[in-house]
């Protein structure tokens, strides 16, 4: 195998000798090696904020949420509809530039519709630079998001583990592509 020599810059610059069968398997391998010797060794999770008093976000954790360049631009939001006289509770799916797209019965189904929509629209190729972002700066790194976690999640889900209690989460996708 040929030996590459890559400068990581994290902390401090350092270079690193790794020995890899191309460029990106270089980076890939230095990558992991500065993590594990900044001590960030586990498989990063997906976190739950919350605004409970006392509660800190863990160290290795970024906000994805949509204060951040990460966040979902597909928000769901809750309507009515009226047909025939009847009006019932209604779930839409849209865009932040234009009006809803899509319309559920749930809001389950509306967030699963919403995080399709995420996982179509960043691995477009006008998105190209977001997600090369997204993987410069997510990679290893826990992300936090509102999106709610079950009972046995609530300290963290890692984004391989597909759970049937977890609702789902643009974080998950950000995760997985991070991190792939």
């Amino acid at each position: 195998m040929p030996k590459w020599i890559v400068t990581v810059q994290f902390t401090q610059s350092k270079e690193i000798t790794v020995y890899a069968k191309d460029e990106s398997e270089a980076e890939e391998k230095a990558v992991d090696i500065v993590l594990k010797w900044n001590g960030i060794d586990d498989a990063p999770v997906r976190i739950q904020r919350k605004r409970t008093k006392g509660w800190r976000m863990p160290d290795n954790t970024v906000v994805v949420d949509r204060s951040t360049g990460f966040g979902n631009p597909f928000p769901v939001e809750k309507g009515t509809s009226t047909t025939m006289g009847k009006t019932s509770d209604i779930w839409a799916v849209g865009t932040f530039e234009g009006p809803a797209m899509w319309f559920k019965e749930t809001k389950s189904e509306a967030a699963s519709l919403s995080v399709q929509a995420f996982r179509a629209w960043i691995t477009q190729p006008a998105q190209a630079n977001l997600l090369d972002r997204a993987r410069l700066h997510l990679r290893g790194k826990n992300l936090a998001c509102w999106c709610p976690l079950c009972e046995r999640h609530k300290d963290g889900k890692p984004f391989d583990e597909v759970c049937a209690d977890c609702p789902p989460c643009h974080g998950d996708v950000l995760g997985e592509l991070a991190n792939a």
